[in-house]
């Protein structure tokens, strides 16, 4: 399994668990990121290929990464994002890898045009022996790709096991320095232009009595900073940082209301995680999370407000805070959603997509010579 950036992401996440529950099963599996981003995940079993990103580390990274695959012989390759599906899929086509998976976690028009460009090539030309989508709304995206591309295209719903904390609320805020009474608001997710952290500041400034804590960190860090500076909201809302997998679990005992303002998802891994934990959950009213948070008998497992819209936003988590019977059938509704997309789901399906995936018709296009 490879991705591009060793960093403190849904995607990451997933990676190191689905490979975790592969092991379980009696499968043997390797993972590896082209570069690293920041220091995280320092208990999983990895290989970071290269230094950095420049085109001289990604040169090394390639050369190391084709010689163990074909040290190894793998049977399979499962790539993730963008470049680590370019540079992965090739590389074990060149190493004679059989089941080569992308697993598309981005709108393609969210892409560089010569990004999008490569991507629609190596699925047309089978270098992708499967390209995979992680939501039905991601499939959307690649509409307009041609047939043969189309044709090797799945959808692979993303999974996750949630982390829970055993101790009590109270002992978890105890540690955490959170008063009990106090309303506590928590988002989590990289501090980018995608992730809406703006919207919900401001949105901040219009509930009053509660806290709001970000976890994660991002480029955005010093905007934000200023962006709570500005409206004189220091004392109420905090920039977390990175956080260790064991304690996101003690963060979300302790919370009351689990945000979402992201402009843009393709599944919104976080949000599952935070529902595995029985929070209520608010977020942006986005279709792949309508798709995602959708129970079998139609309810929406959340309340959502438009999009960059702060005052909706806040009118709603304010609601969930001021209700205890409304908090109270959202948690359950959370609890339910989140059965729905465990990663034992998922891996189950990742096994059936390995199976299909090696029968003959997908026989991989060896090069010559």
């Amino acid at each position: 399994m490879l991705f591009t950036q060793l960093e403190t992401g849904g995607a990451q996440t997933r990676t190191f668990q689905t490979a975790g529950e592969l092991r379980l099963r009696g499968h043997e599996v390797s993972v590896f990121s082209i570069y690293k981003a920041r220091d995280c995940f320092e208990d999983e079993s990895r290989t970071i290929l290269a230094d950095g990103k420049s085109a001289g580390q990604v040169v090394k990274a390639a050369i190391r990464f084709w010689r163990e695959l074909r040290r190894v012989r793998y049977d399979v390759v499962i790539c993730n994002t963008a470049p680590a599906n370019l540079f992965g899929c090739l590389l074990a086509l060149l190493a004679g890898v059989r089941v080569r998976l992308s697993w598309q976690t981005q709108p393609p028009q969210r892409l560089s045009s010569a990004v999008q460009a490569l991507d629609h090539l190596w699925g047309r030309l089978g270098i992708y022996t499967r390209t995979v989508a992680n939501s039905e709304w991601t499939r959307t995206c690649f509409a307009g790709r041609c047939p043969a591309y189309l044709a090797r295209m799945r959808t692979v719903p993303d999974g996750i096991a949630a982390r829970i904390e055993d101790r009590t609320r109270q002992e978890v805020r105890a540690e955490l320095g959170i008063q009990p009474d106090v309303a506590l608001i928590v988002t989590a997710g990289r501090l980018s232009r995608q992730k809406g952290h703006d919207t919900l500041i401001r949105a901040m400034s219009m509930i009053s009595d509660a806290r709001l804590l970000v976890l994660g960190d991002g480029e955005l860090r010093d905007d934000l900073k200023a962006l709570i500076d500005q409206h004189q909201l220091a004392d109420r809302v905090r920039l977390v940082g990175e956080v260790p997998g064991p304690m996101v679990a003690a963060y979300l005992r302790a919370t009351d209301v689990f945000a979402f303002p992201s402009r843009w998802e393709t599944f919104g891994l976080a949000v599952i995680e935070a529902a595995a934990n029985g929070i209520p959950l608010v977020t942006s009213d986005l279709d792949v999370l309508r798709e995602v948070l959708l129970l079998p008998d139609g309810r929406l497992a959340c309340r959502m407000a438009p999009v960059d819209q702060a005052e909706p936003l806040a009118a709603e988590i304010a609601s969930v805070l001021s209700q205890p019977e409304l908090a109270q059938t959202l948690s359950a509704m959370s609890l339910e959603v989140a059965k729905m997309h465990s990663l034992a789901k998922h891996v189950d399906r990742i096994e059936t997509l390995i199976a299909d995936s090696r029968s003959p018709g997908v026989r991989a296009r060896r090069p010559r010579g």
